[in-house]
């Protein structure tokens, strides 16, 4: 069955995704201002779990429309999306020792001296993945493109063995919960280990095993019509059995507020994918209509406000991950609300651009720093406006020309 409808919304929340990121390196003098701002500002670094649960869903939708997959082909043109600005990046921050990036932290914190040319090998083979002393020495945010790149070679093997048999996937995310608060088991595949593993390759397995499971929960199994009752019923029973997992055996590691979350997450997403539809084709009153439309995606934009403002919260990066696969799939289903936010041309605009905006904002946050303007928001407006303009520029020319060159023919 293949699936021929575009989803702008993909886009968007890329956007959205980069903005959380410049959020927390650019605004943090933001947070100062109130409480809502402070708890957004703070949980911007989680905009990359955004970022792996998008690639996961998206990389899931190419490989089910692809007629006949290559593997070849499809790591050729996922090199050619990521690596030519990504090296580039490397390229200019190597050349200045890191001193224009965020990179100068973790540069002093391993003693790495300048123009130290194992760092440009372990960032140009995507070797930093495994040693945690070179993961985010040159650019500042660079740790992200070796974990994608890893995870790049996985996806495809989630997916067709999903395909295969739709519970298999419920093993990497059970696993990869397990791992995430758990990592400090040292997995074989590591050479050099340093810190707790916070960008370890453990952590995040769960992440993008959810993706793929939420693309055939969202996009393939919800959509069948199925006669056997127990096919029909499937994402409720795995979501029944994901609950009950998380709330009994995993209790202790997730704070109350966050299994809250998860309950009333369920229940929307449910909404949103079983209930929606009849009830809205089952009344006539524009504004009942409008409500059935549109109280999905507000009571989830409303949990995600909430959640940013909780303290103490133990699990951010699984709850974020939750909450992206919640609103794919109250967003694939269309209103107003979602065409508003998640269908305008500026976020469309950011979201096309988001890699190269994600990239290069630190360096140009770190260059106006070193101009020190006095005021906050004229400064903040113009690393916003002077990252937009390069990221358009790197797109275009960059990314888009060596997609083009390398791996237009193929997915």
């Amino acid at each position: 069955m293949e699936i021929n409808k575009t989803y702008p919304f993909l886009t968007s929340l890329r956007g959205y995704a980069a903005l959380m990121v410049f959020l927390i390196h650019g605004g943090t003098f933001l947070r100062d201002q109130n409480f809502i701002l402070q708890g957004l500002v703070d949980y911007g670094k989680f905009g990359v779990e955004v970022f792996f649960i998008i690639s996961a869903v998206t990389l899931s939708l190419s490989i089910h429309n692809t007629k006949k997959f290559n593997f070849f082909h499809y790591l050729k043109r996922r090199f050619w999306r990521i690596a030519p600005v990504y090296f580039l990046v490397c390229i200019i921050c190597f050349a200045f020792a890191g001193s224009i990036s965020g990179g100068v932290y973790e540069r002093t914190l391993f003693h790495i001296q300048p123009y130290d040319l194992q760092d440009l090998f372990y960032h140009f083979t995507f070797l930093s993945l495994f040693n945690q002393q070179y993961q985010d020495t040159l650019v500042g945010v660079e740790w992200t493109i070796p974990l994608e790149f890893f995870y790049y070679l996985l996806i495809p093997v989630f997916y067709f063995l999903a395909k295969k048999s739709r519970w298999f996937l419920t093993i990497p995310v059970v696993l990869g919960i397990y791992l995430y608060f758990h990592q400090n088991i040292f997995l074989p595949i590591y050479i050099t280990r340093f810190g707790s593993g916070d960008w370890s390759i453990e952590k995040f397995l769960s992440i993008y095993a959810m993706g793929v499971l939420g693309f055939f929960c969202i996009f393939i199994f919800s959509k069948r019509k199925e006669k056997k009752l127990f096919k029909r019923i499937y994402p409720y029973l795995l979501s029944t059995v994901f609950l009950a997992f998380l709330l009994f055996y995993l209790n202790n590691h997730m704070s109350p507020n966050e299994i809250k979350m998860i309950i009333f997450g369920l229940f929307i997403a449910i909404y949103a994918i079983y209930f929606k539809s009849k009830l809205y084709n089952s009344v006539n009153k524009k504004l009942v209509k409008k409500i059935i439309e549109n109280i999905d995606i507000t009571l989830l934009l409303f949990l995600f406000l909430l959640y940013t403002q909780f303290q103490y919260n133990k699990a951010p990066e699984l709850i974020t991950g939750f909450f992206s696969i919640v609103l794919i799939a109250i967003l694939i289903q269309g209103g107003t609300l979602h065409r508003i936010i998640f269908e305008n041309r500026i976020a469309m605009h950011i979201g096309k651009i988001s890699y190269s905006f994600y990239l290069f904002h630190i360096i140009i946050i770190t260059l106006f720093l070193k101009l020190n303007i006095q005021n906050l928001y004229i400064n903040f407006a113009l690393i916003f406006i002077v990252t937009l303009i390069l990221s358009t520029i790197s797109q275009k020319y960059i990314e888009q020309y060596f997609l083009n060159k390398y791996a237009k023919s193929k997915r």
